[in-house]
């Protein structure tokens, strides 16, 4: 079992002119969040654990409306098929209550997962699921499929 504090600063801009009232690489979003993790892995069987966290994640953003207080569950389940290549299943669910506006979110994410390990600290994963979700906010829509690729790299400070 492990805890962190932690401290992340996300500045969001806009990409194109595609949006009305908002011209290319104006800063939509200035977002400074304090964050505590706790963290457990479970080994299960030989090839088999069950990894999960909770989060609880205050966010100081400009413009205000966007602060919000943010609780995050993460579980997933992971099976060795080599030493190098793992099968994961993810779920996510994420509430997040905001403080200057009255609005709630809440947050539904399923995933399956390929990873590979390619490099002693680099991974390649290939992923694919669903989200859904609701917001008491009009026009917020988090139904919808989701498909990417990662790249993860740990660098060793100490």
């Amino acid at each position: 079992m492990t805890a962190e504090l932690g401290w992340s600063n996300q500045q969001l801009y806009i990409a194109s002119d595609d949006i009305p009232g908002f011209s290319r690489g104006k800063r939509f979003l200035d977002d400074h969040a304090v964050r505590l993790e706790i963290s457990r892995r479970d080994q299960l069987a030989k090839k088999l654990s069950l990894n999960s966290f909770y989060q609880l994640r205050a966010s100081f953003a400009q413009p205000e409306d966007r602060s919000r207080i943010i609780n995050v569950i993460f579980l997933s389940l992971n099976y060795d098929i080599t030493p190098k290549l793992q099968l994961g299943l993810d779920y996510q669910f994420a509430a997040a209550n905001f403080t200057q506006q009255t609005r709630t979110d809440l947050y539904h994410q399923v995933l399956t997962r390929l990873t590979y390990t390619t490099f002693r600290n680099a991974q390649l994963s290939v992923y694919g699921g669903f989200s859904s979700g609701s917001s008491t906010a009009s026009g917020i829509n988090f139904d919808g499929f989701l498909l990417g690729v990662g790249l993860s790299v740990n660098l060793t400070l100490f």
